[in-house]
């Protein structure tokens, strides 16, 4: 799997491949990560919704939210830039 971008957000790194979109969580001490994964095959829906608007052109969070066979992956906190990006990536935009 080519990683096309890996991005910051509350529950760990928002990761988007060729083939998946993905959450990566880690553990407490390195055990117990947590991987949520969306195929790409399966997208149907994406979302961006602002939670923090941006001051003067500097920082903002937005929320992505992403839907397919019968899942949703919701990443919060993604940088805007990064978020408008994945938007791009996915043909969302």
């Amino acid at each position: 799997m080519a990683e096309l971008m890996r991005t910051r957000c509350t529950a760990g790194w928002l990761v988007i491949t060729d083939q998946a979109i993905r959450i990566e969580r880690k553990g407490f001490l390195g055990a117990g990560g947590r991987l949520d994964v969306l195929p790409r095959q399966s997208l149907v829906g994406a979302q961006m919704e602002n939670k923090i608007p941006s001051v003067m052109g500097k920082g903002g969070a937005t929320t992505l939210i992403f839907n397919g066979g019968g899942m949703t992956i919701k990443a919060e906190m993604v940088n805007p830039g990064d978020a408008r990006k994945i938007m791009e990536l996915l043909g969302f935009a």
